[in-house]
């Protein structure tokens, strides 16, 4: 059983967070970037310093955040599924996989955990992906799915 899996498709499969996602983040950093250099160069105000002292602070914040997310991504290759984030590669053999994980967050999105066959995560937090995605790669890879009956959660 453990051997045959992943040989089914020797295409590289590469799945990202959603677009909705990726684009909020970015798009948060730059209105804050953009009002941080707003208040602080370009109006000459002490209110406007403050907030512009505010947004710039935020955006040191957020763009670390943001440039996460944009380069986050789940790869099968090589018989191997990885986890690959800024600077950060963490890969499990696919015959390790007994199992998916789908918790649902929203119509699209599903938290996934890979477990492993002795209960261990394959990847040590749960991560978003694209529950249709997800699926796609258990199917072409002979992972069971394990979905758990939850409704959708709003605001995690």
């Amino acid at each position: 059983m453990g051997s045959s899996r992943g040989t089914e498709t020797d295409v590289a499969i590469t799945i990202w967070p959603t677009l909705r996602e990726r684009i909020l983040l970015l798009g948060i950093s730059a209105l804050l970037v953009v009002g941080a250099a707003l208040g602080l160069a370009l109006v000459d105000a002490p209110l406007a310093r403050l907030v512009g002292v505010i947004a710039g602070l935020m955006a040191i914040v957020t763009i670390p955040v943001a440039a996460l997310q944009a380069t986050r991504r789940l790869e099968y290759k090589q018989g191997k599924i990885a986890l690959v984030g800024l600077g950060r590669r963490v890969e499990c053999p696919v015959q390790e996989i007994a199992a998916i994980e789908l918790q649902p967050l929203d119509k699209e999105t599903s938290f996934a955990v890979l477990k492993r066959h002795d209960g261990t995560r394959a990847f040590p937090k749960r991560q978003a992906w694209p529950t249709l995605e997800l699926q796609n790669l258990a199917s072409r890879l002979g992972i069971p799915i394990d979905a758990q009956s939850q409704a959708p959660r709003h605001g995690l």
